[in-house]
């Protein structure tokens, strides 16, 4: 057998690369991905958090535990923080004031609410560990029961020249219903604050301001007709954050979503969330990657035929006629050299095509 490891990569190139991918890097598989502490109920998950900069079980347990589940679960998890700092005090969030409605049965602080909820299990009044909300997350979160009938796609865009953020929410409704109405909570937060706790720990997802609707006195409202996205745009200012750990103000930006049955004057079902660590399902991915070597040995020698298969599948609600390529690579020192590719055609839903190449190894000392 050889006696260094041989990595293969795959890579799915597209024609519409996401607006959140950096310029230069690729989405390339070249590990597994270490298990989550906290599994996905396959849904995504919001919540609100009230904490003080001087509480002992927010900066022990409570931040952490969220950061935590944030950090293992980034595109199924989001919520907003409503955080006393040393130095300003609780934010002025008004009109919304959503930290007298998240608080208004808690006794004390740490309160987190998961989907806009009072009581019950996902309504957590003081904090422990720093895992305290991985079961009710893992539960489901008490987000509603249509959850996966909305689709949600957050795009931003900075204007350099007068540091306006362009933000646009797209929403979309899958369900059964011809249409459905919703409200969309928004807000800008920092991704990490600005601000910390006694300890110097700092808490996420700080809120800095609210998107509104047209009067700017509550939630925006809208009608969602079956398969029709809808969007809708706010501008705001980079300055409404600041920079922290290492983020710029533009990389500390970090707009917040969901999607609710009610206005913010009452207690509501909430169907979905977004962040911009978030998206809809990609429509194409690799299902299924193999290496076997042809002569049925567990390791290869020098010589030895390897072949190699990947299965691309549509995991859309619609046929896949978008492009792209699927490229096989092996990583050899430090270069990655090109083993074969084939075009992604026309995949029909829930459909795949399976792609194979032999590689000669005789070429690797």
């Amino acid at each position: 057998a050889t006696s260094g490891a041989m990595i293969f990569i795959l890579l799915i190139s597209l024609f519409n690369p996401s607006p959140w991918a950096d310029e230069g890097t690729s989405d390339e598989l070249t590990e597994p991905v270490p298990a989550m502490e906290a599994a996905s109920p396959g849904h995504t998950v919001f919540g609100e958090y009230v904490g003080a900069h001087w509480c002992g079980p927010c900066m022990s347990s409570a931040s952490p535990s969220l950061d935590n589940l944030k950090t293992s679960n980034p595109e199924d998890f989001t919520y907003i923080s409503f955080f006393e700092s040393s130095s300003g005090g609780w934010p002025s969030d008004g009109p919304i004031n959503r930290m007298s409605h998240v608080t208004a049965s808690s006794s004390g602080y740490p309160t987190f609410s998961f989907a806009d909820q009072q009581s019950g299990a996902c309504y957590k009044v003081g904090a422990g560990g720093t895992n305290f909300y991985d079961p009710e997350y893992s539960a489901g979160g008490c987000m509603d029961m249509s959850s996966n009938d909305f689709q949600l796609k957050l795009t931003m865009s900075l204007d350099s020249s007068t540091n306006d953020v362009t933000i646009t929410l797209e929403s979309k409704y899958v369900g059964s219903q011809s249409s459905v109405n919703v409200y969309v909570y928004g807000a800008v937060t920092e991704k990490v604050g600005a601000d910390s706790y006694d300890n110097g720990v700092k808490p996420h997802h700080n809120w800095r301001s609210w998107l509104l609707d047209s009067t700017s006195s509550g939630f925006q409202q809208l009608t969602l007709d079956k398969n029709v996205a809808v969007e809708h745009t706010w501008v705001k200012s980079v300055n409404l954050v600041r920079s922290s750990s290492g983020y710029s103000q533009w990389e500390n930006f970090w707009p917040v979503f969901a999607l609710m049955d009610g206005p913010h004057t009452t207690y509501n079902q909430v169907y979905a969330a977004i962040d911009p660590d978030m998206g809809p399902l990609i429509d194409v991915g690799i299902l299924e990657f193999e290496v076997e070597n042809t002569n049925q040995m567990p390791g290869f020698v020098p010589g030895d035929i390897l072949q190699i298969s990947a299965r691309v599948s549509n995991n859309g609600v619609e046929p896949y006629e978008e492009g792209g390529e699927l490229g096989i690579y092996i990583i050899s020192g430090s270069d990655e050299v090109y083993l074969g590719g084939q075009t992604i055609g026309t995949i029909g839903v829930a459909g795949s095509f399976l792609h194979q190449i032999d590689f000669d190894t005789s070429e690797l000392e």
